[in-house]
């Protein structure tokens, strides 16, 4: 792998300074930032996915019925809770814009990453096949759950915004399943040599959509003059609900006692995909007319993006740290 993950993280905290200093280097013509290009790249990535995925090892992983219900409960049930949480009491008090409350409602219904979970549990020595296993789970059953949660949020929260579930499901299904699919049903077709370069282009393809849409989000937030107290308190929350996953994720191995297990679920349970949100907002603003007067895209899409550097940060500083590592699992 040419782009390490120490390359990979610093290439990610580059794009948001280059962002906001040079916001017309990405894409800020269009009012919603996610450009069918952006799209294009979301399904390109999980066609490449598919291609990686080696699901012929996962046999014994998918009978392990305690640590699947572990990991999928703790994903759609807990954080969704504890989010909503989060915005009810510290953003309401900070008094925050309602764009980032949606967007940060939007965190806590995605299921977790496909890839980077398991990347990171295999280099902390954990279950390497659990949490590939739990991460396809948790990507398929956020296909279905994830619009209802989502729904049933904002019907509470704010009664006066709605989306279609029927669309949205659909276009979840058409720029993921799909491609993934695809991509698994051709994995044995492609030579192997070729396959260890695919990594790589997911992680390229990665930078150029987090690239452009904090470029649409630097650009509305000038826009609306965001003050710097807003910015750092929006990423100081951000942090706090990456560590209060993190923290819920290391209660709950506590009930496993193989400690490959606890990494897995650590990983696996606490993460939050980038890639499959694109398709859900999309469809979520594509069927609300009135949005483009109420509010700002990108800024919806902030919350995610920053929660999105903080979680490969925090990732990485516990498996690189023994210290932290032995006090999370």
């Amino acid at each position: 792998m040419v782009i390490s993950n120490t390359r990979f993280l610093l290439a990610l905290f580059f794009c948001p300074i280059l962002a906001f200093l040079w916001p017309q280097l990405g894409d800020t013509t269009s009012s919603i930032p996610v450009t069918p290009i952006t799209m294009i790249l979301t399904a390109a990535i999980f066609f490449l996915n598919g291609l990686t995925l080696e699901t012929q090892t996962l046999g014994n992983a998918i009978r392990d019925w305690r640590l699947i219900t572990a990991m999928q409960s703790y994903c759609f049930i807990a954080v969704p809770i504890v989010t909503l949480f989060v915005t009810r009491t510290l953003f309401t008090h900070f008094k925050l814009p309602e764009e980032f409350v949606i967007g940060t409602w939007i965190i806590g219904c995605l299921p977790t990453t496909l890839v980077s979970c398991t990347l990171f549990t295999k280099t902390a020595g954990g279950n390497t096949e659990g949490s590939m296993m739990n991460a396809i789970i948790s990507l398929l059953l956020g296909i279905l759950i994830t619009p209802y949660l989502l729904s049933s949020i904002m019907q509470t929260e704010r009664p006066d915004l709605s989306f279609s579930i029927q669309w949205t499901t659909g276009t979840l299904i058409i720029l993921i399943l799909c491609p993934l699919t695809a991509g698994q049903a051709i994995r044995k077709h492609v030579y192997q040599s070729y396959i260890r370069y695919v990594p790589d282009v997911i992680r390229i393809f990665l930078l150029l959509i987090v690239f452009s849409l904090f470029c649409s989000a630097a650009a509305q937030a000038k826009a609306i003059s965001l003050s710097i107290e807003g910015m750092i308190t929006l990423i100081a929350l951000m942090f706090l609900l990456q560590i209060l996953f993190l923290f819920g994720a290391a209660l709950s191995g506590l009930f496993f006692p193989e400690r490959k297990d606890r990494i897995a679920l650590f990983f696996t349970a606490s993460e939050k995909t980038l890639a499959a949100a694109l398709p859900l907002v999309a469809s979520l603003l594509s069927n609300q007319p009135f949005i483009s007067k109420e509010f700002t895209f990108g800024l919806m899409l902030l919350p995610l993006l920053l929660f999105y550097l903080i979680q490969w940060l925090t990732a990485t500083l516990i498996i690189k740290l023994p210290l932290l590592s032995k006090r999370f699992f």
